[in-house]
């Protein structure tokens, strides 16, 4: 039976102890210091020595679990009741899912290898996630290498969003060459999501990323190693109208030609 303790003195130590001793228990499991990075947001030397002390460890392709940040391009069934601009507000959130930590973090790989190695970097997985992006959105930008469409080619763009944005017409409801015109319009989404979210990368980024480039190449997943526009490429409105000879012109191989009306110039 345990022994009630009459000096208050004692008592009063004793309550002391039990707190220091519950201080020293959370002092163990601190909360991660780092808050989760987003792309926007220069990475400091901690940061990346964290992030980087965790991807070596791990070994060979590390971040393999990780889904890709480029979703496929739209490809509406004709069949869809909705409207064009609710269509186009759901594919508007899954380009933004796609490179939401929450998300992406219950995809790693639920090895206790690097759950280990976040603790001991004091990394949460949604931290670590966010870092990946970072580091992978600089490397991304890298690719383009300076090649972006002309601001006046991007404006074009974001008129067709927005003219996507305000149309209420039924997709089903539509006609074949005009639900496939809006297929070929919806795909200014991706486009004008990936260069102006790629455009928030900050220069310190992408010099960690340029210092890097071949060890990144080897852990980084490979949608932030190819050119994030190679398959977007509005080439009716970056390079014109191929030439096409109608019918009813004729063909060059059947031009009449008399050398004496031909005029020679220098």
């Amino acid at each position: 039976m345990p022994r009630r303790i009459d000096n208050p003195w004692i008592a009063w130590s004793l309550s002391w102890v039990l707190v220091g001793a519950l201080c020293a228990g959370c002092a163990e499991e601190t909360a991660p210091s780092l808050t989760v990075k987003t792309i926007a947001e220069p990475l400091t030397a901690e940061e990346w020595d964290r992030w980087e002390r965790v991807v070596k460890d791990l070994g060979e392709h590390p971040l393999k679990d990780l889904p890709g940040v480029f979703p496929p391009l739209p490809d509406w069934q004709p069949t869809r009741t909705l409207a064009v601009a609710d269509l186009v507000a759901a594919e508007q959130r899954l380009l933004d899912e796609a490179w939401d930590p929450r998300l992406i973090a219950p995809r790693l790989s639920p090895h206790s290898d690097l759950s280990r190695r976040l603790r001991r970097e004091q990394l949460t997985a949604e931290q670590f996630v966010g870092l990946v992006l970072a580091v992978g959105a600089a490397m991304a930008r890298l690719q383009l290498n300076g090649h972006e469409p002309p601001e006046e080619t991007l404006r074009r763009g974001r008129k067709i969003v927005d003219g996507l944005k305000s149309d209420r017409r039924i997709f089903s409801a539509l006609e074949v060459d005009e639900r496939a015109q809006i297929l070929d319009h919806a795909v200014w989404l991706h486009r004008l999501d990936r260069i102006e979210r790629l455009r928030q990368v900050p220069a310190e980024n992408l010099e960690l990323a340029q210092k890097h480039a071949a060890w990144l190449a080897q852990v980084l997943p490979a949608c932030f190693l190819v050119n994030p526009l190679a398959d977007l490429a509005d080439v009716l409105g970056e390079q014109g109208v191929p030439f096409l000879e109608l019918p009813e012109s004729g063909s060059d191989l059947r031009l009449d030609w008399d050398p004496r009306e031909a005029i020679i110039g220098r």
